[in-house]
Parts: C-alpha cells; structure tokens; sequence
C-alpha cells in the first residue's frame, strides 16, 4: 500500500498564566543584586500572551509486506512547516515562558520492518533520518555567558539551527527467540540495541551539555506458561551503563544574579537488572 497525505493543522493562542514576563511592552528594571552589566537583567518582557500555531504537513510512504509474508517493510518521507511554532524558553531567572518562533521546518525519513528468520526467531528494526530547522527566530533565549545578538539586545538569533532533543538520526534493532521447550513451558530470549546521534537536551541549545551519540543494550530471559498465564524473567537494562542526559537547564539565578554559571541536569536510569513475575487471572 502506498500513500500520499496533505495536512494543516493548528493550535490555538493563549496567555501563559506561570509566566513571569509583564504583560507590558517596557522592560522591567534591572535587578538591584544582579552583576552589573551581567546579561538577563532586561528579559522580562511581554511574553505573557502567544499567538496560534499552524502546521502544514505532507507525507508520503508505503507499507509493504515481503518474501511471502515473512517480513514487513514500512517507509515514510515528511516534511513538516511551521508557523508562530509555541516555543517554551526558560526565562533566565526562575520561570518558563511560552512564545512563538516565527516559522520553523521539520523533514525526515522513517523506516521500520520486521523480518521472521525463522519460526522461532525475529528480527525487527527501525531507523529514523531528522532534520530541523528554525527559519526564523529572532528571540531565542541565549545560553550562560553568550553575546546577544538578537536586535532586542537581549537574545539570541535562532535562525538556521536546530531544536531540543533532535539527532540526525536514531533508531533500534532487536532479536526475539521464542519457542515451546516442553508441553507445558514457553521460553523466550530477547536483546535489542538502541542507538542515536548526538543531540542537545537544553531549551537554549547550550553546546556545553551536548549529548554524545550512544548505543544502549537491553535483554530479556524469560519462562512462561504455555498458555501465558504466568511468567518469570530476568531483565537487564542499559547494560553497557551509558549516562545519557534527558533534559538540561541554566541553574536559575546562578549566572544573571552571581555571574557564575551553572546546570542542572536530568540523566536516565544506570543498568539494573531485575527479577520480573507476573500471573494473569
């Protein structure tokens, strides 16, 4: 099956209620125990309203099945247009503020299939290829210690760069053994990798928290009923033990109060392995 699809869609305006910008046009002043001449002294401007967001998409793929219906093949190539993209920016102080970048694309291609090598073994994987890219976007929230360069004076310039979490390419791919081992029990063995390129876990794209490309392994032992009823298994995650930062941020205050700069960061589990059972009534 092939298809083709045109979309537009969107997401209404609103006010950000958490916001600490003024509603005002005018800056708010300076803040009296902040470094002299320290950056994020002015930020706090008229953010608290944001305009409707509008998506217009088109995709092309197809679904296929193979070699007599021992594998399946999907593919898709999107492309994605943003206008007024709602964006949330960490503030530079102690909030979070919703506003909209002027226009943004997004294109990529997906790949996903499945292949059964045999009866009791399958192969599946999956790939996907990502770009973005901000078209326009004048106001972006400057990391610790960067020139503005934005014509406010006080952000950043987003134009032709890319967004949070978004890696040139990603994906996975696993092996699954499954079979009866007598009339009574089913075994199963499972491994798989998980693998993506570098990507940025920060709002204002601070190149000191980049996160390198990594691959993680997972596996799965297991004993069940036949019928499935009951099962047992032993589960290891991320076994290679990769440290992987899931979000990232300016520490608040640390660098438009004291001048210092500072993070904190989110990082997914260590390995662990665990003893798994479950019964079914």
């Amino acid at each position: 099956m092939a298809y083709l699809t045109a979309t537009r869609g969107f997401k209404s305006g609103g006010y950000d209620a958490r916001s600490n910008a003024s509603p005002s046009a005018e800056p708010t002043p300076a803040n009296p125990d902040a470094v002299p001449g320290g950056a994020n002294q002015q930020v706090l401007i008229g953010t608290f309203e944001y305009e409707e967001e509008q998506a217009t998409s088109l995709e092309l793929g197809a679904k296929m099945t193979l070699l007599e219906g021992a594998g399946e093949l999907n593919i898709a190539l999107f492309l994605t247009e943003y206008d007024n993209l709602q964006v949330s920016i960490f503030d530079g102080t102690l909030g979070f503020n919703v506003g909209n970048a002027a226009s943004a694309e997004t294109m990529g291609l997906e790949l996903d299939g499945r292949l059964a090598l045999s009866e009791t073994l399958m192969l599946t994987a999956a790939l996907s290829l990502l770009d973005f890219e901000f078209k326009e976007f004048q106001n972006g929230q400057c990391f610790q210690g960067q020139t503005p360069d934005s014509p406010d004076g006080r952000n950043c310039i987003y134009d032709g760069k890319t967004n949070q979490y978004v890696a040139d390419f990603a994906g996975n791919i696993s092996l699954a053994w499954r079979s009866p081992i007598s009339d009574s029990l089913l075994a199963t063995a499972t491994i798989d990798a998980l693998f993506t390129d570098d990507f940025n876990p920060t709002q204002n794209l601070d190149p000191a928290l980049e996160q390198d490309g990594h691959v993680k392994f997972n596996a799965r032992l297991g004993l069940s009923a036949i019928d499935e009823k009951w099962d047992v298994a032993l589960v290891g995650k991320n076994l290679t033990d990769e440290a992987v930062i899931t979000y990232a941020n300016d520490t608040p205050t640390s660098f438009s109060v004291y001048g210092s700069i500072g993070h904190y960061a989110f990082l997914e589990r260590p390995r662990s392995v665990a003893l798994q059972w479950r019964y079914r009534r």
